[in-house]
């Protein structure tokens, strides 16, 4: 068995981390507290679009705070941020009258911005708070040598399964076409054109990522560097002729470097400069011209491409903008919000987002349903709505807990290193960002959740013991050859 030795960690710098975090929640508090303040104002005066830049605004500030005092965990994070950054940016636009395609309305001031700034800075807090003061000191606990248990056969095994879906993912565009060149959305495409099961298999893409970007950390060889790259952008490809535009693209990006990122900023934050901004707007141009091109295959013009994506934007924002527009200040009773968010004693179709789209679209919301298909981005609307503005506050901090949670074993098996491990933490990070992003939170009573979420604990356990144990036959053999030595000198 080989053993993967893990260097000491530097004193000083978990010193400097520790002052950091302190730093983070202190201006995390101070900017919910300006948040708060400018929630009140909007009430004693009257609602404008100037509140909702003035609501973004804070919101990136405390982004920036997240990475530049601690990029690790920004970076832990990243995906789920980047949902609510589409979500918030999107309000901008509806708050100052853009047109909803999906809920067929035009949008004006109602002070979203600012309230959806508010809860989901809440929920990264509780995140934050879990993972730094219940769950991370544990790491900095005897960082010593692990067990390192992947096999070769286990990483062929995996190889073989990878390069399998691919094949079968690209012998389906060939037999069946690509939803590219038939001109339909992806959804359609799957219910019905490509054999049954084809968008499960596709889905497995992002997640087996992870997994090839830990091997990739792993290889010592450059050729087989090189040649894991290469099956890494032949999997995007792969996803764009399944009619990917960005999101599925954008996971299995960030699920394949987030190994990497890892190992690369262990205790250690980014320095912002030229060329990292460079870097970001350069990536961030290239996924819109390949939305855009994406788009305009599909509709067949680039006009229509163009208003499609104009479209495409304001619809991140609408599911909270309609439903923060529903309510008022008062909370409603806890069993709504427990029948209809996990579907006890109610009909399938009134459960979850399903449930939502119907109270904010009931037109649209039926032919979605009949599509297989839903709006996007409901948390934390999905809470709101059933438990008004002040009861959702302590939901939405044990949220962030949970997921600070989920977080924690997520670093925790990617430091060890372990591919089986890690493929459980990453299907249950995966279905954090569907509940906590999209709004499916009937998922935390599903089987597929309990097996995730048990699998995770029992890893944990048995790595966590098996470590211990380890160290303490390496302290027994320590203390074995002093007494020896002594033994002889005398």
């Amino acid at each position: 068995m080989e053993i993967l030795q893990m260097p000491a960690l530097n004193h000083t710098l978990i010193r400097e981390k520790q002052e950091s975090t302190s730093k983070l929640i202190m201006r995390l508090s101070i900017i919910l507290g300006l948040i708060l303040t400018g929630l009140i104002l909007q009430y004693a005066t009257s609602y404008t679009a100037w509140f909702a830049y003035l609501g973004w605004a804070l919101f990136m500030i405390a982004l920036y705070q997240i990475f530049i005092l601690d990029t690790f965990f920004f970076i832990l994070l990243f995906m789920i941020i980047m949902g609510h950054w589409g979500v918030i940016t999107s309000l901008i636009l509806v708050e100052s009258g853009a047109y909803m395609g999906e809920i067929l309305e035009y949008g004006y001031p109602t002070g979203a911005t600012m309230r959806f700034a508010f809860y989901i800075l809440l929920f990264f807090l509780g995140a934050y708070l879990a993972f730094y003061y219940i769950l991370y000191p544990k790491i900095y606990k005897n960082p010593v040598n692990i067990p390192f248990l992947n096999h070769s056969s286990l990483i062929i095994g995996f190889y073989i399964l990878l390069v399998g879906i691919v094949i079968t993912l690209n012998i389906i565009v060939v037999f069946y076409g690509s939803p590219l060149w038939l001109g339909m959305y992806r959804t359609q495409y799957w219910a019905h054109v490509a054999p049954p099961g084809t968008e499960y298999i596709h889905n497995t893409l992002p997640q087996l990522s992870c997994i090839s970007g830990l091997i990739y950390t792993q290889a010592i060889k450059p050729r087989w560097k090189k040649l894991i790259l290469i099956l890494f952008f032949i999997t995007l490809f792969t996803e764009i002729l399944q009619g990917e535009k960005f999101s599925k693209l954008y996971a299995t990006t960030y699920f394949f470097t987030l190994p990497i990122l890892l190992n690369k900023f262990m205790l250690r934050n980014v320095k912002i400069n030229v060329r990292l901004i460079l870097y970001i707007v350069l990536v961030i141009t290239f996924a819109l011209i390949l939305i855009f091109v994406n788009y305009t295959l599909t509709k067949g013009s680039t006009g229509l491409a163009a208003l499609t994506l104009a479209n495409r934007l304001s619809l991140q924002g609408q599911v909270w903008w309609a439903t923060d527009r529903l309510m008022g200040m008062g909370t409603k009773d806890f069993m709504y919000f427990y029948n209809h968010v996990f579907g006890f004693g109610v009909p399938e179709d009134e459960v979850g987002l399903f449930y939502l789209m119907s109270l904010i679209s009931p037109v649209r919301a039926i032919e979605y349903y009949n599509m297989g298909s839903s709006f996007t981005c409901g948390y934390p609307s999905i809470i709101i709505i059933g438990t008004g503005y002040i009861l959702a506050i302590p939901i939405i901090l044990l949220s962030g807990s949970f997921l600070g949670l989920v977080v924690f074993f997520l670093y925790e098996f990617i430091r060890r290193k372990d591919i089986i491990p890690v493929l459980f933490v990453i299907k249950l990070y995966f279905l954090c960002f569907l509940a906590f992003v999209m709004g499916t939170m009937q998922l935390f009573i599903s089987l597929k959740f309990l097996l995730f979420f048990g699998g995770a604990v029992c890893f944990y356990y048995v790595r966590f013991r098996s470590n211990n144990i380890s160290k303490l036959v390496a302290n027994k053999e320590e203390l074995h050859i002093s007494n020896s030595k002594n033994e002889l000198i005398q």
